[in-house]
């Protein structure tokens, strides 16, 4: 084979040679192309997941923030300054409803993410009513998701909010570690494909030589 390609004469000899390089590039082009595109489907899966429900997460956090500002303003005012602050508090807990809704709108399939959705959504309907009824002084729901007694009322206060608290902990841990699993995922495969490349390249180069 070798024999029969130095008898070709020199302008076959440079046609097949860059015909053969022109195969390599091909090559590399499409494993470059294909390797870019994975890994920007990953870069979209951790920007449209992890990293949009963590964004969620903390609108959840600001909106409590707010609604607690609310309810402190309202009960340190005097009655004419009451009415702000309410509608200040009701402005937070409605944020944390639309924050919540866009975070589980875009479920993760792992047992720890669904179990502490639970434990949030379970807690904040009865604990905004909870503080709405005992601060604000809104009537108590028909289901009785209120309890009367004012020891009960603290109790559920307190177990609520640190259920809540806790399971928002949970759920950001939860986010930064899969983002930041996915992320060095990512890195090795880019490495990996930097590696396939060159590797490629100077096979070609050897052959053309």
């Amino acid at each position: 084979m070798g024999a029969r390609f130095a008898d070709l004469r020199v302008g076959t000899k440079i046609i097949a040679t860059v015909a053969v390089v022109a195969v390599i590039m091909l090559v590399i082009g499409g494993l470059a192309w294909s390797r870019m595109g994975s890994l920007d489907d990953r870069i979209q899966g951790i920007k449209s997941t992890n990293i949009a429900r963590l964004n969620n997460l903390v609108a959840v956090r600001g909106g409590l923030a707010d609604a607690y500002r609310g309810l402190f303003v309202y009960k340190a005012s005097q009655p004419a300054a009451q009415p702000a602050a309410e509608e200040e508090a009701k402005a937070g807990q409605a944020a944390v409803d639309e924050a919540w809704a866009a975070y589980i709108a875009t479920p993760d399939p792992s047992a720890a993410w669904k179990n502490n959705v639970q434990t949030f959504s379970e807690n904040w309907t009865p604990y905004k009513a909870l503080v709405n009824v005992l601060i604000l002084g809104d009537p108590a729901p028909s289901d009785g998701s209120v309890p009367t007694d004012p020891q009960a009322q603290s109790a559920a206060w307190l177990a609520a909010e640190q259920k809540m608290n806790d399971a928002l902990d949970t759920l950001t841990a939860l986010e930064r570690s899969q983002a930041g699993a996915a992320s060095a995922d990512a890195h090795e495969e880019a490495d990996a494909a930097k590696t396939l490349i060159a590797a490629l390249i100077v096979a070609g180069l050897i052959i053309a030589l």
